[in-house]
């Protein structure tokens, strides 16, 4: 069985089996059961909890975390894992996706590490009222 929020909230996962798949996939999670608010800020502190506790807290990126997160809400459509999977499958391909959204020199910047920052390329994702 795959973890849930309480696993990753208490930091019980194994960083090898952490894949990009598994970051969208909790965030869902965590957006589903939460609201977008709360998920949010949830998941960004236990995604920062995780990575210092096993020491990769410098791979931490708020702007890739936030637009996610953002994406991912924005797609929420009331169904579950497997047919939001079937549905977002651009989700699942990271880079193609923030490269249309973030130059290089935005994403790779070390204020778009720490802060977030809005997408200079296509326009920002839509966030779910």
């Amino acid at each position: 069985m795959k973890p849930g929020i309480a696993e990753f909230d208490a930091g019980r996962l194994d960083p090898a089996e952490f894949s990009h798949e598994e970051h969208i996939r909790m965030g869902w999670l965590y957006l589903v059961n939460l609201g977008e608010t709360d998920g949010t800020v949830r998941f960004r502190e236990a995604l920062k909890r995780f990575t210092k506790s096993v020491g990769a807290e410098s791979r931490y990126h708020e702007t890739i975390t936030c637009f996610f997160l953002h994406e991912i809400s924005a797609r929420i459509d009331g169904s579950d894992w497997s047919g939001f999977r079937a549905t977002n499958a651009e989700l699942f391909d990271g880079k193609t996706l923030l490269d249309r959204h973030y130059s290089p020199e935005t994403i790779n910047s070390p204020h778009a590490r720490q802060h977030y920052v809005a997408p200079d390329r296509a326009s920002a994702p839509k966030q779910s009222n």
